[in-house]
């Protein structure tokens, strides 16, 4: 399952049984997330999150989600110690979702809409890890790789 993140809400999406293909699941309130999460595992196998890491492009810096994306992750490492967690960097996986949602041929007004943005840029992401994944170029999080973060 991929996650990507936001202060006020979280866009999911998931794999198929075969982990080849990627799909935008739904889109859920930040402060809600916990909840969905713990009634989602207890009907469907998931083994593993990717969340997208925010980081700046132009200088690998930090960003304004960048914090809470990690305290989101520290969080998530609690509330589910069988899962592997992944930080995968992200950058404009929203313009991406965009584009891909418009030449899908969706209508204008849902091609707006945030929602569906972040569940097509959760998608892509989780795209993004099972191909490095293929390629063994990712490790799981751990809180203490990322202490540095912090301070």
């Amino acid at each position: 399952m991929s996650i990507d993140f936001g202060l006020r809400r979280i866009g999911l999406a998931i794999t198929d049984t075969e982990q080849i293909l990627a799909s935008p699941l739904t889109t859920v309130a930040t402060d809600t997330i916990f909840g969905y999460l713990k009634d989602f595992l207890r009907q469907n196998n998931v083994q593993s999150f990717v969340i997208g890491f925010p980081k700046n492009p132009s200088n690998n810096q930090a960003t304004h989600a960048t914090i809470p994306t990690l305290r989101f992750a520290c969080q998530l490492y609690e509330q589910f110690p069988d899962c592997d967690i992944y930080l995968l960097e992200e950058w404009f996986t929203s313009r991406l979702a965009k584009q891909s949602i418009q030449r899908s041929g969706v209508k204008k007004k849902k091609r707006r809409q945030k929602e569906t943005i972040d569940c097509v840029s959760a998608a892509i992401l989780l795209n993004d890890f099972l191909t490095l994944r293929k390629n063994k170029k990712v490790a799981p999080f751990t809180p203490q790789d990322y202490e540095h973060w912090f301070s």
